[in-house]
């Protein structure tokens, strides 16, 4: 029975992410292209920002002239000194030219507003897009280092129960040992479980975004640097991200459009100027009922009341104005805490690597300890199971501390608005 552990260690302690996928697998880069081309999220603003963009066409139209074209033809019956009974037919051409008229000029004002908040829209859900295909890829990544981990201690802590109901049956421990290393086995076939289908579900969170199924993934290469926010000053990005951050600059113009729409509605209450060009020719089996008039003109149109339609437009307007400023502030306090949380984030991932990787060499060396002393007898096999455990622990600890550091400089870069597809490109340098 000597020994009879060592090959679990030697051979499963050290089990890292790199062995976690085959290598060559699908990248960073070629999910974040799958997911530009199926994710719905993102193809939908991209169709919302294109209906946008047909509405300042549709605002200018009101300032450019206006023809309109109609035709008639009539039976006619006039009764006088004696019956008339005769066809007419007539065409009229009319040409109107806005020369004032406030709110079209404040309805193309806000129209460029709209889409000045849209396009900012836009770049937020392309990096929205890029952050969630990261976050897709590494949660099943981290996935499957978890589903390793835990098939790999199962399979350790198999051995030990074996060797302990040997032991037992040869009276060289007591049945606590074998209890202790049963309870231990069934905890780690319920995290086996539960790890296989965090894994599933991590697929299926890749396949909505991409709409394809995936047999690898390229995992993270173990010498991959980790390295502080350039520059390393938390202010900097928080200033970045009031300046850049495209969730609040759409927010800024969509308080701006608010403005713009209290003009439009109150320029209702001001008078319109066109001018009016206009010609009409009618023909007639009777001679007298033939004309032909054409006429320029400029037609005044004031609004004196509308049952206080206008008035109540204004208030409706006001008030959306409020509401969108309170939204505009949520916005602001929001990118920044994003901010401030994702830096903050990134400092402590990086101490929180190192540390963890030294207590993996920590736990590493006190597990070949208690092995040691169980092999002498100065050990319990419920102390070699314990330090089994925190060994796992270390390296599932370890390996999340990596994908959490990676996410979190994407979420930084998201925040202060200036994440972009190289930055993808970088971290695809990462993987293996």
């Amino acid at each position: 029975m000597k020994n009879m552990l060592k090959p679990i260690f030697t051979s499963l302690l050290y089990c890292s992410a790199v062995l976690a996928f085959p290598a060559f697998g699908e990248d960073l880069i070629d999910i974040y292209k799958q997911a530009l081309t199926n994710d719905p999220t993102y193809q939908a603003a991209r169709y919302d920002h294109m209906a946008v963009l047909e509405l300042r066409p549709q605002a200018k139209a009101t300032l450019r002239p206006q023809v309109d074209l109609s035709a008639n033809a009539a039976w006619n019956e006039i009764e006088d000194d004696k019956m008339s009974v005769f066809d007419s037919q007539g065409y009229s051409l009319t040409l109107t030219q806005a020369l004032y008229n406030q709110p079209a000029f404040a309805a193309v004002n806000q129209v460029d507003l709209t889409i000045a908040q849209s396009e900012a829209a836009l770049e937020s859900a392309l990096n929205s897009l890029m952050l969630r295909s990261s976050e897709a890829y590494f949660n099943i990544i981290s996935a499957h280092d978890e589903l390793e981990f835990a098939v790999s201690e199962l399979n350790a802590i198999e051995r030990q129960l074996e060797q302990a109901e040997k032991r037992f049956e040869v009276g060289l421990s007591a049945v606590t040992d074998v209890k202790e290393a049963q309870a231990r086995y069934d905890l780690a076939v319920a995290q086996k479980i539960a790890a296989t289908n965090q894994l599933a579900q991590a697929e299926e969170a890749l396949k909505t975004l991409t709409n394809q199924d995936y047999q690898t993934l390229s995992p993270l290469k173990e010498d991959m640097s980790f390295l502080p926010p350039n520059p390393e000053d938390i202010n900097y990005w928080v200033t970045l991200a009031e300046k850049n951050n495209r969730r609040y600059l759409s927010a800024q113009y969509a308080t701006q459009s608010a403005e713009e729409e209290i003009k439009l509605q109150k320029g209702f209450h001001y008078p319109a100027l066109n001018l009016v060009g206009s010609h009409s020719d009618t023909q007639s089996d009777n001679p007298l009922v033939e004309s032909r008039r054409t006429a320029l003109m400029l037609q005044l149109d004031v609004e004196l009341y509308s049952g206080g339609s206008t008035s109540s437009k204004v208030r409706e307007a006001e008030a959306k104005l409020m509401s969108a400023q309170r939204n505009q502030e949520l916005q602001r306090r929001l990118v920044l805490q994003q901010t401030r949380n994702a830096y903050l984030g990134v400092i402590a991932d990086i101490s929180r690597v190192k540390a963890l990787k030294q207590a993996l060499i920590s736990t590493q060396a006190g597990a070949d300890a208690t092995q040691a002393g169980f092999d002498v007898g100065t050990r319990t096999a419920v102390e070699v199971l314990v330090a089994l455990r925190e060994t796992f622990r270390a390296q599932a600890d370890y390996s999340k501390a990596r994908y959490a550091y990676i996410l979190n400089s994407l979420r930084l870069k998201e925040g202060a608005g200036s994440l972009t597809a190289a930055d993808l490109e970088e971290i695809n340098t990462w993987l293996q």
